[in-house]
């Protein structure tokens, strides 16, 4: 039961910066570095996922007069709901409303739900490669100018298989880039498609995504974590945007543009991988049609 309250007290915690983050994004999007809007997701990240927190004057904890506790020495952790005090109280007797028992089923409902999703989604994840492992290896060596340009010559394993239907990076530690079966042999739109896949790589974004899909699945009750998750996706997906299309020439953004359409249909296993097509894609079409550069500073 200490568990499920400290990831109520970590739920609260992140609601409250969840809005915090919203507000800079709604200013800055469109006006600045698309990196910046998905840095702005890493502090919300580590609030899901981790009880601790640095200590500070500004902390908003402050404002709402909790104390923190300091088990780990200069870390501290807030307790908005103590499961050794009443939850509610009767105002005319004092009773307790919620008790013991009530609250420790609302507990197992937690886990059960975190252990079902977790489940599913390690299921999906594990059809998966053994699927992948039975694809074709791409010959890295005609990719090394790819290799180049997007991850300073340090290669990524390419594969391509029946099981995907639209590029995606999969793994967590050792990624792999796994590309349609359709796709082999074909030269249309694939350096495009490489490059953004392979940005995802050098960037560490697969590991982002599964990091938040994990704490959207602790969080599993909580709306705004899943939508949370989401909006991350979309800023994660254009900062990536943004770095190919540096990379490509500006008469390109075209044929940059026209593989997001190719791809924008593609649904499965969508949401779990870094996928090309996989989000807002509308929004990225205009952004790479009307791309500006930006001065160096943002």
């Amino acid at each position: 039961m200490d568990l499920f309250f400290s990831i109520l007290n970590m739920s609260i915690a992140s609601s409250v910066l969840f809005l915090l983050v919203l507000l800079p994004r709604r200013i800055l999007r469109g006006a600045g570095s698309t990196g910046f809007l998905y840095m702005l997701w890493m502090p919300l990240l580590f609030r899901m996922l981790v009880p601790y927190s640095l200590p500070s004057p500004a902390s908003l904890f402050n404002i709402f007069g909790k104390d923190l506790a300091t088990p780990g020495g200069v870390l501290v952790s807030v307790e908005y709901l103590d499961p050794y005090q009443p939850v509610l109280q009767n105002v005319a007797g004092g009773e307790q409303l919620f008790t013991k028992q009530l609250l420790a089923a609302l507990a197992a409902v937690w886990a059960a739900g975190v252990l079902g999703q977790a489940a599913w989604v390690l299921a999906r994840y594990l059809v998966l490669r053994k699927k992948l492992a039975r694809g074709r290896s791409a010959d890295l060596r005609g990719l090394q100018p790819l290799f180049d340009r997007a991850t300073g010559g340090r290669r990524t394993l390419v594969a391509y298989s029946a099981a995907v239907s639209s590029p995606l990076v999969f793994g967590f530690l050792h990624p792999k880039i796994a590309l349609p079966a359709a796709m082999e042999g074909r030269s249309e739109g694939v350096e495009c498609i490489l490059l953004h896949e392979l940005i995802h790589v050098r960037r560490k974004d697969h590991i982002v995504l599964q990091l938040f899909t994990a704490a959207a699945i602790l969080h599993w009750f909580n709306p705004l974590a899943w939508l949370a998750r989401r909006l991350m996706v979309r800023d994660m997906e254009a900062a990536c945007d943004e770095r190919v299309l540096e990379l490509l020439a500006p008469a390109r953004r075209v044929e940059y543009a026209q593989t997001l359409l190719n791809w924008a249909d593609s649904r499965r296993h969508e949401g779990q991988y870094a996928k090309f097509g996989q989000s807002d894609t509308k929004s990225r079409v205009v952004n790479a049609l009307n791309r500006k550069q930006l001065p160096h500073w943002a």
